[in-house]
């Protein structure tokens, strides 16, 4: 027993020789080991029975209380002396730093000391005897090491407000956070459902959890210091004004709804902010799909350019999925994950070349200039070899099958309530984003109802 605690006082640079404590006669069939490292202490309470059972291991760091952590996976089929050892790997983590209680992923680094960004992330306690800080930068300036001269490091400092955390949302996030952006902004009321994991980012563990906290936990595992606020909620529930002031800080608004109304909404409130707004959708059965892209007062809105797909429907044949008529969503279709992340690859490149909009050193940064120059701000793909205008467009042209791409030209209306004649535009505060709920008209009838203060409850800020 004593050599395997001079083991571990060897590991983790003990400032003493390990102690066996006396005797304690009440508790006769264990042995009480001490183990005293910089900031530390170990209390090991060894049954009669080690090393073929493990022991308890009891952790008092300075100016916190004594907690009891677990000891991993006891190894019975590695030699007795490397047990203790290897149990205690995942939770002690050396370095020439006073050890301190941090969070991280199991049997990795120490990333965090905020125990709130760890329960999000499902990270576990760890002793460290490093700054977690240095671990998380590090993780997060990998994010630049393939992409030097494509993308900039100025990606850390822009912040995106994604609203859907579906297929083509959350595949959405996940790549601009592997790119380096630096903020995220999360607005999503669903749960995971097994049926979500077919084409989504998300796993079992996942299922019963918000898809945004499932998100964020899988983001987090990416970069590590990402900034994150989560909004458990329909983009609709929110007030208005709460809308806006997010739009106001954040670079770029990312809409991945299936909901028509909240994708006209987030299209009028980026607008009325000053914001680009990149909008991804799929065609039925993501046979097709399409990207609109809003830059205020460079570029047509996104209610001008759903208006001339709907004039493009009237000669060409509809594409558009059908809605709900009780929710306004889009009905659910059977459609493969590859097709959704096609488009939101897509989508992914144009926002990254907006948010790097100026950067010299990023050859990314004028990848849409010639687009928004020319108007060309709504792209349509096609996923299939007959898909809509395609056989038409491509007729008699050799080598064409199902992965095509069409820019259209979207005109500013001048009567448009958005992008229009300045005089004639609409403020966002005016539109209502649906009917209001009964228990909204109850509760504004007791009085009681805060909008402020609903907001604030759901929003999740680290």
């Amino acid at each position: 027993m004593y050599r395997d605690l001079e083991r571990v006082s060897a590991r983790y640079g003990a400032v003493t020789a390990p102690e066996i404590l006396p005797h304690n006669p009440l508790c006769p069939d264990i042995v009480t080991g001490r183990v005293n490292l910089p900031g530390l202490e170990l209390i090991f309470l060894l049954p009669l029975t080690y090393p073929a059972t493990p022991p308890v291991v009891l952790v008092t760091a300075d100016g916190h209380d004594t907690e009891q952590i677990a000891t991993g996976v006891w190894r019975l089929d590695l030699p007795p002396d490397e047990r203790l050892l290897h149990a205690l790997e995942p939770f002690l983590e050396a370095g020439a730093e006073p050890y301190h209680k941090a969070f991280g992923p199991m049997g990795g680094p120490a990333l965090t000391s905020d125990s709130n960004r760890a329960e999000i992330a499902g990270w576990q306690p760890i002793y460290t005897g490093r700054d977690p800080a240095v671990a998380a930068e590090t993780i997060r300036q990998g994010l630049f090491a393939r992409s030097t001269g494509i993308l900039a490091n100025s990606l850390t400092d822009r912040r995106v407000l994604v609203v859907g955390a579906g297929s083509g949302g959350g595949h959405t996030a996940e790549q601009l956070v592997r790119s380096g952006v630096g903020g995220i902004v999360l607005i999503d009321p669903d749960e995971v459902e097994p049926a979500n994991l077919s084409r989504t980012v998300y796993n079992a563990a996942d299922t019963g959890r918000t898809k945004v906290r499932a998100l964020a936990r899988r983001l987090l595992s990416i970069n590590p210091l990402l900034d994150l606020t989560l909004y458990p909620a329909d983009v609709r529930d929110l007030n208005t004004n709460t809308l806006l002031e997010l739009i106001s800080r954040t670079d770029l608004v990312m809409a991945a709804t299936d909901d028509l109304q909240a994708q006209r909404l987030l299209g009028h409130a980026s607008y009325a902010q000053g914001k680009p707004m990149i909008a991804g959708g799929l065609y039925a059965g993501a046979r097709g799909g399409e990207i609109i892209l809003s830059v205020p007062e460079r570029t047509a809105c996104y209610h001008c350019a759903t208006r001339a797909r709907s004039q493009a429907e009237t000669t060409v044949g509809e594409v558009s999925r059908t809605t709900d008529y009780g929710t306004g969503r889009l009905v659910g279709e059977m459609a493969l994950g590859v097709d959704i992340q096609h488009v939101a690859g897509a989508s992914v490149k144009m926002a990254l070349a907006l948010l790097l909009a100026g950067r010299s050193e990023a050859r990314l940064a004028t990848f849409l200039e010639s687009q928004i120059a020319a108007g060309a701000t709504y792209a349509v793909f096609s996923m299939s070899e007959d898909f809509w205008f395609f056989p038409r467009i491509f007729d008699h042209v050799p080598g064409q099958y199902a992965w095509q791409c069409v820019w259209m030209h979207v005109e500013r209306q001048a009567d448009c309530p958005v992008c229009g004649d300045p005089a004639g535009r609409m403020d966002p505060r005016q539109v209502v984003p649906r009917p209001p709920k009964i228990e909204d008209i109850l509760s504004a009838m007791g009085g009681s109802d805060s909008t402020a203060s609903v907001n604030q409850s759901m929003e999740a800020t680290f």
